[in-house]
């Protein structure tokens, strides 16, 4: 199951998604999260998931990887559902199935964020953004330093969880059964702790040694601009977002 997790991992591709500017896929997937939580009616739930499929195919992405990738949050999925049961009674089927579908397409465009856009591009559009806030000297290069280190480990760690999974599993651990599960969970995530600091450790000797310091000015090989396709992205979610609104006006229950 672990393995299935695609957080951080980029699929290279050509299509319009792969070719928007990472800052516009950064506001855009931002402003289409904070957008799906002003309504909880079915009719707009099923608006966001038909849209954000459509911008999944747009991707140019298999099916199947998708799929796979969502496979791990069904859990996340039920909790949400049977939180708004347990607390609303049989009124909560509609909000909790509204809130969990929405949650499906806010994880699927998060994920698409990562799928679609190399960490280095990420950060290069966050120093990009984050721009006016480093005048007065808020940290902008050092944190989004951390978020493409935090990115690039998160493969690593799943693997690394994925690997000492296996390595218990050979020493005769039986992973069958929920209670089973948990009383393992504790020593994986001591050892997984122990090595991701191992290779931070590694990874910050590795910068100093090729002379990193935070807030030096630096040079890109590649220059973020604006093209005809970012304008275009912008009309797609002042769309999506409009038509959502005027959904949930019409549907409001």
């Amino acid at each position: 199951m672990l393995s299935d997790i695609s957080l951080g991992r980029y699929v290279s591709g050509e299509s319009p998604i792969h070719r928007l500017d990472p800052r516009t896929k950064t506001i855009a997937t931002l402003v289409i999260a904070v957008g799906m939580v002003q309504g909880v009616s079915l009719v707009g739930t099923a608006w966001h998931i038909v849209v954000a499929l459509c911008v999944i195919a747009f991707a140019r992405l298999p099916w199947r990887y998708v799929a796979r990738s969502l496979r791990p949050f069904i859990w996340l999925f039920a909790i949400v559902l049977a939180s708004h049961v347990l607390i609303n009674g049989a009124a909560g089927w509609i909000t909790g199935i509204a809130f969990a579908g929405r949650l499906v397409a806010m994880i699927a465009l998060a994920s698409l964020l990562s799928w679609t856009t190399q960490p280095l591009a990420i950060v290069a559009g966050l120093r990009s953004l984050g721009s006016p806030l480093a005048r007065i000297r808020v940290p902008v290069e050092a944190g989004a330093t951390a978020i493409g280190l935090a990115l690039r480990f998160a493969p690593i760690a799943l693997d690394e969880a994925q690997n000492i999974i296996r390595a218990q599993a050979a020493r005769g651990a039986d992973f069958r059964g929920i209670r089973r599960k948990l009383a393992l969970i504790i020593p994986l995530l001591g050892t997984l702790f122990e090595r991701s600091f191992d290779r931070a450790d590694i990874l910050a000797e590795a910068m100093e040694a090729r002379g990193y310091s935070s807030g030096t000015e630096r040079t890109h090989y590649r220059r973020l601009g604006f093209t005809a396709v970012d304008l275009v992205a912008v009309g797609v979610v002042a769309a999506w977002l409009g038509v959502a609104i005027v959904v949930e006006r019409a549907f409001h229950v």
